[in-house]
């Protein structure tokens, strides 16, 4: 097994397969176990979004219990949580061709938008995954900028929304994961081999010292530059409800959800 397979086994085992959601709602107690951010909670409470379950994030031995609450149409769904130490609130909603649209308040750290072994979500587009990024702001702003963005999608899409339940949402958020494994593993299947490619040319016609400096160099470069650009277009088919979930519904046959 050469080292881009080593590597990208690995990253999938990290990012793919070890890390998944369950919904956890029946569990005695979950409520104790969630995660709390009054400053999500409060004001989408005061918009009517209400609680729909718990969510458990499990990556390897860590498991994580946030809450679930969708808006009164039960159009999107949210987990609170922290993010960078900050309050963290992202609308995700499943449509039924398979894409996600998601808008969200992640503060954003420069390079993680660009490296896909590092970036949990970006915008990705070729693999259904429509992320809009509103940088802190507040969670009535991105609800109102998601149910903007769900109107022209649906629409430009000819698309529809099915409610969102917990089955739907853990399927959302185990899909989601599934993109970010398929970019991590494009990135280093893409970026590893032009970083060989350029330290290779490197010692070939530079001094040893001046070799190692620069590929050094090239390793990162070739990750964000090379890997994830070419992670940011590769083609993905959206995954419907219909075939995550194994049932067709729909909330009417005129598509007509925005009201």
């Amino acid at each position: 097994m050469g080292v881009v397979d080593r590597w990208n086994r690995w990253i999938t085992e990290k990012r793919g397969e070890r890390l998944h959601y369950l919904d956890v709602s029946e569990r005695e107690n979950v409520e104790e176990e969630a995660v709390v951010v009054p400053e999500i909670v409060q004001p989408l409470g005061e918009l009517q979004f209400e609680l729909t379950g718990f969510i458990e994030q499990v990556a390897g031995s860590t498991k994580t219990v946030t809450m679930v609450l969708t808006d009164p149409e039960e159009l999107c769904f949210t987990r609170p949580e922290w993010l960078f130490g900050l309050p963290h609130a992202s609308f995700k909603t499943m449509l039924e061709d398979g894409a996600i649209v998601d808008t969200r308040n992640t503060a954003r750290r420069a390079i993680l938008d660009w490296l896909p072994l590092l970036a949990p979500y970006q915008h990705h587009p070729a693999a259904g995954y429509l992320l809009e990024n509103l940088g802190r702001a507040a969670p009535d702003e991105i609800w109102a900028h998601h149910r903007q963005r769900l109107a022209l999608i649906v629409a430009e899409r000819h698309t529809r929304v099915r409610p969102h339940d917990m089955a739907l949402c853990t399927a959302a958020m185990n899909h989601s994961w599934a993109i970010v494994a398929l970019r991590s593993a494009v990135g280093v299947r893409v970026g590893v081999p032009a970083w060989l490619g350029l330290s290779a040319l490197a010692f070939a016609y530079l001094p040893t010292v001046a070799a190692v400096i620069l590929s050094l160099l090239a390793l990162p470069l070739s990750l964000v530059f090379v890997g994830g650009t070419a992670a940011r277009y590769w083609p993905y088919p959206p995954r419907p409800p219909t075939e995550l979930l194994g049932v067709a519904a729909d909330r009417g046959q005129d598509g007509k959800l925005l009201q």
